[in-house]
């Protein structure tokens, strides 16, 4: 799902992200529940959409993320987000991911769940 959202909105779980301007956000199908690391959360991570770099807002959900898309040209809902790997000139490494949230590559890779497509390029 792609949505504007106007300053001052809460978004996500807990309500703790509050828009800080008029932002256009995208709800990802994918959550903790798929492997996607909680800490991630709150801008600590981020997601590649359309070859830019989205990045998360709010907490983390079971089944869902939040990105901020403000400025990323026609994302519309259906597009392909990156959670690790290379879109354009942007790559988001499984080292990248272990660096943000104080783990190993291993740990990473092993909590992706079945639900997930995986691609090669």
């Amino acid at each position: 799902m792609v949505k504007a959202v106007h300053r001052g909105e809460l978004v996500g779980y807990d309500n703790v992200f509050c828009a800080p301007h008029a932002m256009k956000i995208a709800a990802l199908s994918i959550g903790y529940a798929d492997g996607i690391p909680r800490s991630l959360s709150c801008g600590v991570g981020r997601v590649l959409v359309n070859g830019q770099g989205a990045p998360i807002v709010g907490l983390v959900c079971m089944d869902q993320t939040i990105v901020d898309v403000t400025g990323i040209e026609n994302v519309r809902q259906g597009d392909i987000a990156t959670v690790i790997g290379k879109e354009g000139d942007e790559e988001i490494t499984v080292v990248d991911i272990a660096r943000q949230t104080e783990t190993i590559t291993n740990e990473v890779l092993s909590r992706l769940g079945e639900r997930l497509e995986r691609f090669r390029n």
